[in-house]
């Protein structure tokens, strides 16, 4: 099975209308001939999958190389954004495909969802991305790393520094094989679109367990 990665958001406790997790924009282009919205209700407890659809433009970068290599020929794209947003585990989710975090209404998600479930599924010696900002001055930090690494080994300081951002790979135990926690949770391993109501649950447990 090919690796994917997933995004998954979490909409907090008392949402559960699935327009509630809707931003006034994507409720704007729900009546839009071109957004396809559908309602599945064997995903998990119930889902509906709205795609946004933009109209055909020609993209800005392809101007530079028109006039740069004489490009005659009409070149144009549409951009395409999903949502699949779904209850499982007495819980509301919401998986983002392309651009499709823009369409979610941010004051209704877990703003730590992802970091809280990667803290607690990361091999802590296997880290390659931290992002923290410092309290003590007000500054953003961000650490990488080509080598996995530990937590120590970014030079944080318990009483000043607050997590923001934390990719890398993950305990043997976990079932995803690498994740990015942050307000969203990204995970990656051997999975298919229809796993997505297991792993949603797996991760709201993972707040406590790890993924």
């Amino acid at each position: 099975m090919r690796k994917k990665t997933f995004t998954l958001y979490l909409a907090k406790e008392d949402t559960g209308d699935f327009n509630a997790l809707l931003s006034e924009g994507a409720l704007e282009r729900l009546n839009e001939p071109s957004t396809r919205v559908v309602e599945v209700d064997e995903f998990g407890d119930g889902a509906k999958v709205f795609v946004f659809t933009g109209s055909e433009h020609e993209p800005r970068w392809l101007t530079e190389l028109r006039n740069e290599f004489g490009i005659a020929q009409p070149i144009q794209t549409k951009s395409t954004c999903a949502l699949v947003i779904f209850r499982t585990a007495e819980r509301t989710f919401a998986a983002t495909f392309g651009h499709g975090w823009m369409y979610l209404k941010e004051e209704n998600l877990e703003g730590d969802f992802g970091l809280r479930v990667a803290l607690n599924a990361l091999d802590e010696s296997k880290l390659k991305r931290l992002e923290r900002a410092n309290l003590g001055d007000a500054l953003r930090g961000v650490a990488l790393s080509p080598f996995q690494r530990n937590f120590s080994s970014f030079g944080l300081d318990d009483a000043l520094d607050l997590v923001r951002k934390v990719s890398g790979n993950t305990r043997d135990e976990a079932s995803a094989e690498a994740v990015t926690g942050s307000r969203s949770l990204k995970v990656s391993g051997e999975f298919e679109i229809s796993n997505l109501p297991e792993l949603a649950r797996i991760s709201h447990e993972g707040r406590c367990i790890g993924v």
